[in-house]
């Protein structure tokens, strides 16, 4: 059951790529991808504070800039940030899921953050 949920991810991650690669063309800003633990991921209260996250249990906590722009996404479904919390919330009681940030290099600022489950 895990392998079909990776493979799933995978493609939903790479199909996302593909066609935000085609929208944006060679203007693509670069990005960084972060996998941590739903447990290491601390969410911001208003569209323009910050996530702080840890890759590792022994790691510190970065803190990183988020946008009225920035993407929440659960299975594939954007949801507002009132709407991503609150189902964050429920899913932290499971500590195998794994959270994807990704953050815009140039600008050190969140772009999406993607929840499979």
């Amino acid at each position: 059951m895990n392998m079909i949920k990776e493979i799933t991810l995978a493609w939903t991650l790479a199909s996302m790529m593909v066609f935000s690669s085609i929208a944006i063309a060679d203007d693509a800003p670069a990005t960084n991808t972060y996998e941590v633990s739903i447990k290491s991921l601390r969410l911001p209260v208003s569209p323009n504070g910050t996530v702080s996250l840890r890759e590792c249990d022994d790691c510190d906590y970065h803190e990183i800039r988020v946008t009225p722009n920035t993407q929440y996404m659960i299975n594939g479904k954007h949801l507002e940030l009132t709407e991503f919390r609150k189902a964050i919330l429920d899913l932290k009681l499971r500590r195998d899921i794994t959270v994807n940030v990704t953050r815009d290099e140039a600008t050190n600022t969140i772009v999406s953050v993607y929840v499979y489950v």
